[in-house]
């Protein structure tokens, strides 16, 4: 479990911005841009490793959340959502997968984009990193940046990380 998320500026990986901050989530790392909380390992949902929010007077607009992966497949989707798989890729030297979808609540409804990465963390076990947002402020270049932070093992000072 969680023992605590670390938080300071940084760029964590190539897509995180240096104004930037961590969450160290006990062997992956991602960065969210600052106006963004980190969750409390006691907001955090059921399992989850750690986490952090966006919100705009008081509505939740995006989240990322660090889920040990339940086992090889992808978490359901929403019917009709086209998804958009990356080509295999390594990450700390391990395997990893990333998927990438959007859909509409409804007719007229909200966009949600989602992004999925699998990877296994610096202790060897399978996590899902699960960015997902709506609105038309939660962008897909936004989400994509998120998603390029995400580092195997824990981010130091001088924002090293360490495996």
């Amino acid at each position: 479990m969680l023992l605590g998320a670390t938080t300071t500026g940084c760029g964590v990986g190539a897509g995180a911005p240096d104004s930037w901050n961590y969450v160290n989530a006990d062997g992956v790392a991602f960065a969210h841009p600052k106006d963004w909380t980190n969750l409390p390992s006691s907001a955090l949902p059921h399992g989850a490793l750690a986490g952090a929010v966006w919100k705009q007077d008081g509505k939740e607009i995006a989240t990322v959340e660090v889920l040990p992966a339940p086992g090889k497949g992808w978490p359901a989707r929403p019917k009709g959502a086209k998804v958009k798989r990356s080509p295999a890729f390594t990450l700390g030297d391990k395997p990893a997968d990333q998927v990438t979808y959007t859909y509409r609540h409804g007719k007229h409804g909200p966009s949600t984009r989602v992004v999925y990465l699998r990877v296994v963390d610096a202790r060897d076990r399978p996590v899902l990193i699960r960015i997902q947002g709506e609105g038309p402020d939660f962008t897909q270049g936004m989400a994509d940046m998120i998603a390029d932070s995400v580092q195997v093992g824990t981010v130091g000072k001088g924002n090293i990380v360490k495996t």
